[in-house]
């Protein structure tokens, strides 16, 4: 977690590096029930609400959430920001 003086954002991320994520399937995470079909059988107790949750409670906060694979194998981050004006 980080704070830009610049942009008076605060900013974090969270990596990993499991299967990656499919450019075409980066717009599925964020829905609800967004399972992706070829991960649903590592995580079949996951009712794919998580990303939603956090894009809501970020939007909530008027921050801005993204994701960043580079495609399958090759992991994934997700970046957080939210505007945190410091005096």
């Amino acid at each position: 977690m980080a704070y830009d003086h610049v942009s008076e954002e605060l900013k974090t991320h969270v990596v990993d590096t499991g299967k990656g994520i499919k450019p075409e399937d980066h717009e599925k995470l964020f829905k609800m029930f967004g399972k992706l079909k070829r991960t649903a059988k590592m995580n079949s107790e996951g009712l794919g609400m998580g990303l939603m949750i956090c894009q809501q409670l970020v939007t909530m906060n008027k921050g801005n959430i993204r994701i960043i694979s580079d495609g399958e194998g090759k992991g994934t981050t997700a970046i957080f920001s939210f505007s945190a004006k410091i005096a």
